[in-house]
């Protein structure tokens, strides 16, 4: 009888973002003795990885000999806007360890890592100060900062990160009913609901001249431990509420339910684990207690206390997300003759068996004249040489162009490219022409930029340049 003999549960000491790439590393490792077939030793690899505890968020178990332990296959779907495309596998982070140092690569992501005690900041190419910009903008704060404002913990700017992902998840469950609980309660009436309590009946009914009967009967009520959870959660968030659609009434409705206590700790770490998330009907709740847990933990867990000295804690959050949510909410702001699509869905060839969904990070319609532009965000360096501007990126964005001018003819009048920059366009160098470079289009192809503030500059002023030169390449004359 076939079976797996040796179950390989780790990917060096990587965790990367392809869940085909994990999948086919760890079936092609395992050691799967008697298997009839590919299929059966796929399958028996399978059903073995779902018995492995899940962890939360981006916490691991790092063994100093083996490794990151590679959790759950399902957990890289998460990391994947779309799972039917084949992607080359995307590196989340690797620990590297050299005797006692420990050093990390991490790709796109950023955020904070501990590692046992120690701390580990993944930063990106931008200035703290243009930076904490950017997670002001998807956290819906947009007053301005000064260098002086940078100077704070570091764990403070990404905890921002944690509180918007909560309530963004938060907010996807708004729809859905609370989870709630049956629970047993009594009364004593001349009509009887549930079941007869017989120890009351004996001790206090049999001997009562009122004929009434004691009995205990099932309620449905809302799980007030959650309640509490995300309640206390959410009043630590220091993002703006009112930007974000639904919490405000969704506070509203928990403050209602609140039971006037903060819940322990125990309660807290162990909320994961309560049966009422294995129904189906509340399973999403999983995502934002996940992040209660963290936001409720907060200060032990900036201080990286953990009870394990190999232990690996910490959060991350693809930073290329963050740059277009930034870019995004920039333009809704500032663009107010525009309506400002993120992650339009495109269905190329939707009645095949090759169908594809394509998603481009930004559509721009005009309000009264249906005119259409096309923009995609990209968080790279920008250097203003023909290296930074990959040829991919042309040809991803050329073919939405395409697309777009099929559909809607001469309404659609250009796309273009988004980058941070640390400096300003050079002037002997051209950003925008016209679409591929053929003279006397209606279409324009362009690249623009959004410069990180030198000392003598502010923030607010290089992000009103491009949105003066957007405006322009837009046709914008507001």
């Amino acid at each position: 009888m076939a079976k797996v003999e040796k179950l390989v549960t780790k990917v060096n000491t990587e965790l990367i973002g392809s869940f085909k790439y994990a999948h086919d590393t760890v079936v092609g490792l395992s050691v799967v003795k008697g298997a009839k077939s590919d299929e059966d030793r796929e399958r028996l690899v399978n059903n073995a990885c779902k018995k492995i505890a899940i962890k939360e968020m981006t916490t691991e178990v790092f063994d100093k000999d083996n490794g990151l332990k590679l959790i759950s296959f399902s957990e890289y779907h998460a990391h994947k806007r779309d799972s039917d495309k084949e992607e080359k596998p995307q590196l989340i982070y690797r620990i590297n360890q050299n005797g006692d140092d420990f050093a990390i690569m991490a790709g796109l992501y950023t955020g904070i890592v501990n590692v046992g005690k120690d701390k580990l900041e993944i930063k990106t190419q931008c200035s703290d100060l243009f930076f904490r910009r950017i997670i002001n903008f998807c956290c819906g704060i947009y007053v301005d900062i000064d260098s002086s404002e940078t100077s704070s913990d570091s764990s403070g700017v990404y905890s921002l990160i944690v509180q918007y992902l909560f309530l963004v998840s938060l907010r996807k469950v708004a729809g859905t009913n609370l989870p709630k609980k049956y629970v047993y309660k009594k009364d004593r009436d001349y009509s009887i609901r549930g079941n007869i309590d017989i120890e009351r009946y004996i001790t206090n009914d049999l001997v009562s001249s009122d004929k009434k009967i004691s009995f205990r009967y099932p309620e449905r009520e809302n799980a007030q431990n959650i309640i509490d959870i995300l309640y206390c959660a959410i009043k630590e968030c220091n993002v703006e509420q009112a930007v974000l659609p639904d919490i405000l009434s969704v506070r509203n409705y928990l403050a209602e339910s609140f039971s006037g206590r903060r819940p322990s700790k125990y309660t807290v770490n162990s909320i994961l684990k309560d049966k009422i998330l294995k129904n189906s009907l509340y399973a999403n709740y999983k995502k934002p207690l996940q992040y209660a847990q963290y936001i409720l933990n907060l200060r032990e867990f900036n201080d990286g206390n953990t009870n394990k000295s190999n232990s690996v804690s910490g959060y991350l959050v693809d930073a290329s997300f963050l740059w277009e949510m930034y870019i995004y909410n920039l333009m809704k702001i500032h663009l107010h003759d525009w309506e400002v699509e993120a992650q339009e869905e495109l269905r190329f060839y939707e009645q095949t068996f090759y169908a594809k969904n394509n998603y481009p990070d930004f559509v721009l319609r005009h309000r009264l004249t249906g005119e259409i532009v096309v923009l995609d965000a990209k968080f790279k360096n920008m250097e203003f040489n023909g290296r930074d501007v990959d040829n991919e990126d042309i040809r991803q964005l050329h073919g939405y162009s395409y697309y777009y001018h099929l559909q809607y003819g001469d309404k659609f009048i250009g796309a273009g490219l988004i980058y941070p920059a640390k400096e300003r366009i050079p002037q002997n160098k051209v950003n925008v022409d016209f679409m591929y470079g053929i003279d006397d289009l209606v279409q324009k192809f362009g690249v623009f930029t959004v410069k990180d503030p030198s000392e003598d500059e502010t923030i607010i002023g290089n992000e009103e340049y491009f949105i003066k030169e957007l405006k322009l390449f837009i046709g914008d004359e507001s």
